[in-house]
């Protein structure tokens, strides 16, 4: 298990970065990126050990480690995986209303869709503003994502 963590700005070897700082990937926003791939191979979100296994190693294959330089662990991924969940669907959101959805829009979607929290705890606003504050902001990060896409677009 990761003693520290460190997630400040940070963009793996070889990214061209956004000119805006605030604009630069942070380390969970490379963990979201390796999470949507898992998606994308696999019809699903990560479930169980060996998901969060291939996700670090996905990711030490890309140049993101945890501590001292070794692979993430697992159970750092694992911390990530409800705000990977409710961002996702936040992100769906975004591109539908062309602005940030209300929070309580966003819950009904989640509750809709049987996303829950630990325990299978529906998820509730506290969940939300917590998510938000580990990535520093979803709107920050969608930002982030689609100058990253721009620049490799372009």
């Amino acid at each position: 298990m990761d003693a520290t963590f460190d997630d400040s700005p940070h963009s793996p070897p070889n990214d061209t970065a956004p000119q805006d700082s605030s604009l630069s990937l942070n380390v969970p926003d490379h963990y979201f990126l390796a999470y949507q791939e898992y998606v994308r191979t696999h019809g699903q979100e990560p479930r169980g050990a060996a998901a969060f296994s291939e996700l670090s190693a996905r990711l030490a294959s890309q140049g993101i480690h945890g501590v001292e330089g070794r692979p993430v662990s697992p159970s750092t991924l694992r911390r990530y995986a409800l705000e990977q969940r409710i961002y996702r669907r936040w992100t769906d959101e975004r591109e539908l209303l062309g602005k940030p959805p209300e929070v309580d829009a966003l819950l009904e979607r989640l509750a809709g869709e049987g996303v829950t929290a630990a325990n299978k705890r529906p998820v509730d606003a506290a969940d939300i503003h917590r998510a938000e504050g580990l990535v520093l902001g979803f709107e920050r990060r969608y930002q982030a994502l689609r100058a990253q896409r721009a620049n490799t677009q372009g």
